[in-house]
């Protein structure tokens, strides 16, 4: 596929990228006018339909004072929200080197969403690390371990049996970006009491081990994923990545 996309129209498949993939037009910063989107469309990078606002979703419609059209009506009113299709994101993964607008300010959401995934992953921090003139600290090559199961009584959980249990899960189990999700990962620990498992993901933290993130977009957010959730500092945290 060749690159017939604007520069402009391509931060704004970055910054739907960023978002979870979906967003509404009129909330997509800068906004994706339907006069605007027509070659993305046609090039089946997004979808564009009609849907009702959910609660958080009219709260933030409303909190924006340009998007002209949400009123009170938007409670029963349809609104457009775009997603970035799988030809989307492959096609942002083979234009990596696209021209960028030179004059506008769109792509910092897409910088701060890029930067946040290389200091999450191990690769990524050295890559991040050299581009400043950094010398990363050498990791040793993780050694595969046994899936731990445990005894009854259940032994003492332990950074250890986490990692085994996490590099033990199918790939399906992960989310595109490598993300795991807290809800997962307490399904494969079972048998441990919740604090416990909490107490040891913070101390993985602590250590460099994982890192542990919350959902910006609400369309992330799953019922599991409350039920999962962390909170540190009274901040609510979803899924976690492996830095290790």
């Amino acid at each position: 596929m060749d690159n017939k996309i604007s520069p402009i129209d391509y931060i704004k498949l970055w910054n739907l990228l960023a978002a979870g993939r979906e967003e509404w037009a009129s909330l997509l910063v800068p906004e994706w006018r339907s006069e605007d989107r027509k070659t993305a469309l046609k090039l089946g990078l997004i979808t564009a339909d009609k849907e009702k606002p959910k609660e958080d979703d009219l709260l933030r419609l409303r909190k924006k004072s340009k998007a002209k059209q949400v009123k009170e009506t938007t409670r029963v009113n349809p609104q457009i929200k775009l997603k970035l299709t799988d030809e989307g994101l492959a096609y942002l993964g083979d234009h990596l080197d696209a021209p960028l607008p030179k004059t506008s300010k769109a792509f910092l959401p897409v910088l701060e969403f890029i930067l946040g995934r290389l200091a999450a992953k191990g690769p990524g921090r050295e890559v991040l690390a050299s581009l400043l003139g950094r010398v990363p600290r050498q990791r040793p090559e993780p050694r595969p371990k046994p899936i731990l199961k445990p005894t009854s009584p259940v032994e003492p959980l332990t950074p250890e049996i986490v990692l085994a249990r996490i590099r033990a899960l199918p790939r399906a189990s992960f989310m595109s970006a490598g993300g795991l999700r807290l809800c997962e990962l307490r399904k494969a620990l079972p048998n441990y009491p919740r604090n416990e498992l909490d107490k040891t993901l913070l101390a993985m933290q602590s250590d460099g081990k994982i890192v542990i993130y919350r959902f910006d977009s609400p369309a992330m957010i799953r019922k599991e994923d409350e039920e999962a959730a962390m909170y540190i500092a009274g901040l609510v945290r979803h899924y976690i990545y492996v830095t290790c």
